[in-house]
């Protein structure tokens, strides 16, 4: 039987529940419906998760071709190739046309849930201003000032109520930088990262709580996130921090496509 990428067998409930908060959560300048696909697309950032083709539901042949020369011309607006995000929700069809058709895969990615229930509050940090954390985020990351742009526009159009963590050394250099997005009872995590020349040193364990103490303060019941399958270095801080694999993802590219 073909398999979307999960290796547990996810609550049927949850999968479609936090696929819809990433969606709201860190949201990409078009997010269109064609059939049962969510088209996402972004001329700011150009991450898998916001230039994807989204399953929410089964397809089966009636309208295929036409849904994916859709989605295509729909990626190809902002320079993006044509990449399937495929969760549980995509079903069997759509995975065995894929193979058929050469459609590679690649990149497993894991979401994960954590309880916030037993977050102790002594690690709360206060969250800092948008522009302050976007200059912060390009610092982290190695990129030029200028790049600082393409996270503030993300930002910008999230309308849900969001935390910007910024962690620094005595010298005042920025260390490590989180988001957390509280969408009802459920936080999601998006661009945690620790800057190279300070890793192993703490700083992720310590921004992630502090994110998970401030989700929790503002009414959080669950943290959630998604990470590489083969970071064992991250998985290894999340499941310290009580988080545990819900389900799992990957990306098909088509046939020649050397994206990934």
């Amino acid at each position: 039987m073909a398999t979307t990428g999960a290796d547990v067998l996810p609550d049927p409930n949850i999968v479609p529940r936090l696929e819809a908060a990433a969606a709201r959560s860190w949201p990409s300048e078009r997010d269109v419906a064609v059939g049962n696909w969510s088209v996402r697309v972004d001329g700011a950032m150009s991450s898998k998760r916001l230039n994807s083709i989204n399953p929410l539901a089964p397809c089966d042949e009636i309208g295929f071709r036409d849904d994916l020369s859709q989605a295509r011309d729909i990626l190809a607006s902002k320079g993006r190739p044509p990449l399937f995000r495929m969760t549980p929700l995509a079903g069997d069809f759509l995975s065995d046309r894929l193979d058929r058709d050469g459609w590679t895969r690649f990149e497993t990615s894991h979401v994960l849930t954590a309880e916030l229930a037993d977050v102790a509050s002594a690690s709360m940090g206060e969250p800092v201003p948008a522009d302050e954390f976007a200059q912060a985020w390009a610092s982290v990351r190695g990129l030029a000032p200028e790049k600082s742009a393409d996270v503030s526009k993300v930002i910008e159009r999230i309308v849900l109520q969001v935390g910007l963590f910024v962690l620094k050394s005595d010298d005042g250099q920025a260390t490590a930088s989180a988001i957390c997005v509280r969408d009802g009872d459920l936080a999601g995590f998006f661009e945690v990262a620790v800057s190279e020349r300070y890793r192993k040193r703490g700083y992720a364990l310590k921004i992630m709580s502090q994110g998970m103490v401030w989700a929790k303060e503002q009414g959080a019941n669950t943290a959630w996130l998604q990470v590489l399958a083969d970071n064992e270095a991250a998985l290894c801080l999340y499941r310290r921090l009580g988080f545990d694999n819900v389900y799992s993802y990957h990306y098909r590219k088509p046939p020649g496509d050397l994206h990934g």
